[in-house]
């Protein structure tokens, strides 16, 4: 996790779900926190794309998605092509928003008050910067919740407050934990690596669409490995290096790093690198060669 966002999910143990069943609360923790009756686990966001996709599921609300973080982005756009009604809830304009049936424009931080909990736990409440009237996506999800006749129970930020705020203080005991089997992992072959990646804190994402001068301030995109690995390539440090698999290529300087042999890191979403989308995920068997010039 990079944000303080993913610090304050797995405080309240959204993973690796959408309930707190991370953190091993039962329905017993529950009625002690006053939630009531848990509800039935929904689907998580592989099984709803699969389920567009087969036609099982007839609608999505997709809020703030870019679909090139998932492992497979060509299946997610196939998926958003098949369901017959799409909702997106956005910001600005994105590869969902060409495809939604509806666009409801929710507001950004800047319009909006809130509370972010950062890496040490604490909480880091926030004003609204700007006089506006957007709905935020709260307001939205619970508006189209009462059209379905549903209540969501957070008609209000003080209403959201009451629910999440027991659960900073919950000290029950948990359930039983579960350990799942790690899958092996791969094995490179002769003038192969495992790809290894993650997101620099400024990277190609889309909150610096329409800021080129924050987008200029990200490093500079480097594939990394060991100098084992490299010279094994015939890659000199500094020359440009290729990664490739079936579904396509990354090409970037190469330099030395302090990584295991037979092992490339590559940035996972920046210019000239989106590894999801002409790679495969981290843990990918891809080649690794030096940069063949093309003559002309």
């Amino acid at each position: 996790p990079r944000r303080a966002g993913d610090r304050a999910a797995v405080e309240a143990g959204l993973l690796p779900g959408l309930l707190p069943f991370g953190r091993g609360i039962d329905e017993a923790g529950a009625q002690s926190l006053g939630w009531g009756e848990l509800p039935e686990r929904g689907l998580d966001a592989k099984q709803m794309i699969e389920a567009a996709a087969s036609g099982e599921l007839k609608a999505l609300v997709v809020g703030g998605v870019d679909v090139r973080d998932f492992d497979e982005p060509a299946a997610v756009r196939d998926a958003l092509d098949e369901v017959p009604f799409l909702v997106s809830l956005e910001v600005r304009a994105s590869e969902i928003t060409d495809r939604a049936d509806v666009v409801l424009p929710v507001a950004p931080a800047v319009e909006k008050n809130g509370t972010y909990i950062n890496w040490e736990g604490r909480l880091r409440p926030f004003g609204q910067a700007r006089s506006a009237t957007s709905l935020t996506d709260r307001d939205v999800l619970v508006r189209l919740a009462e059209e379905f006749d549903a209540d969501l129970g957070i008609t209000t930020l003080s209403d959201l407050y009451t629910e999440v705020n027991p659960l900073m203080e919950w000290d029950g005991d948990p359930q039983d934990f579960t350990p799942a089997s790690a899958q092996a992992p791969a094995v490179a072959g002769q003038g192969q690596v495992v790809l290894t990646s993650h997101k620099p804190m400024i990277d190609a994402g889309r909150l610096q669409d329409g800021a080129p001068w924050l987008a200029g301030s990200a490093r500079r995109p480097v594939l990394l490995a060991s100098a084992a690995t490299l010279a094994a390539a015939g890659i000199t440090p500094g020359a440009d290096a290729t990664l490739e698999t079936e579904r396509g290529t990354i090409t970037l300087p190469a330099a030395i790093a302090d990584l295991p042999d037979s092992v490339a890191w590559v940035p996972e979403c920046s210019t000239g690198s989106v590894i999801h989308e002409n790679l495969g995920g981290v843990g990918t068997v891809a080649t690794l060669r030096a940069t063949q010039e093309v003559a002309r």
